[in-house]
């Protein structure tokens, strides 16, 4: 929902999540902020052991979507997100947590993160475990099969 361009209670609480995220007021998010945005909003949710938890295993997203978001604004600076560039970001935090979820529920056989998992999907793990992410909001995966 932060995301809707044409929803205006979108657009408030994509302006009260950027005060949150910019607690300084200088207009840029610097990797840190992020960060610990997410962490707060986490544990606020979800409470301490849960949202911290969330937080770690979900971070390579977070670091994804800041560097993809970074540098779409023209004129913006390519180190921080900028005001112009925080809805996109929101966009890539949904997209890449999407996809490490999906990751996750593939590599080491079984959802989440385990023993098992290496950080790497095996011919064997992708064809035991594709069905699985097949019921994702992402158009090709519907069509994969097991050839």
């Amino acid at each position: 929902p932060l995301v809707d361009l044409k929803d205006p209670h979108a657009k408030k609480d994509r302006a009260a999540a950027w005060k949150n995220a910019d607690p300084n007021g200088n207009g840029m998010l610097c990797l840190a902020e992020v960060d610990s945005w997410i962490q707060t909003a986490l544990v606020a949710k979800h409470r301490q052991l849960k949202g911290k938890q969330l937080y770690k295993l979900y971070r390579p997203a977070y670091i994804l979507a800041f560097d993809a978001a970074k540098s779409l604004a023209e004129g913006g600076n390519d180190d921080y997100v900028t005001k112009k560039e925080f809805r996109l970001m929101i966009a890539y935090l949904n997209l890449y947590a999407d996809l490490l979820d999906a990751f996750a529920a593939i590599d080491g056989g079984g959802p989440g993160v385990d023993a098992n998992d290496d950080r790497r999907i095996s011919r064997d793990e992708w064809m035991k475990g594709h069905h699985s992410v097949s019921t994702y909001d992402w158009t090709k995966l519907h069509k994969i099969t097991d050839a």
